[in-house]
């Protein structure tokens, strides 16, 4: 009895229950909460002929641009990327420091 209290007050299991209905109890949920609170960017998946064993040549990769851009959306992230320095004499403290 004590167990099974303890057990259903555990976030998780209050996150994943399918008694409870919970938020993430379903694929379809999970995956529905990943597309709108994470910052995911999806792998593309390119055709480009097939193997002489007759199967689709493919390849799949995730678009660079794409993930920095959604990475500084983050504030945190940003603000680390962008923050201001005061330049130190004769050594580099930060990526905008030197010259081109």
């Amino acid at each position: 009895m004590i167990l099974l209290t303890v057990m259903k007050e555990y976030p998780l299991y209050k996150n994943t229950s399918r008694d409870l209905l919970a938020p993430l109890s379903s694929v379809t949920l999970r995956h529905s909460f990943v597309k709108e609170c994470i910052l995911l960017v999806e792998p593309a998946e390119h055709e480009f002929g097939y193997h002489c064993a007759g199967r689709r040549a493919t390849f799949v990769y995730i678009p660079i641009t794409s993930v920095i851009q959604q990475q500084l959306k983050r504030p945190d992230v940003f603000d680390k990327v962008f923050e201001k320095s005061s330049p130190t004499f004769h050594s580099y403290s930060s990526f905008t420091d030197g010259t081109l």
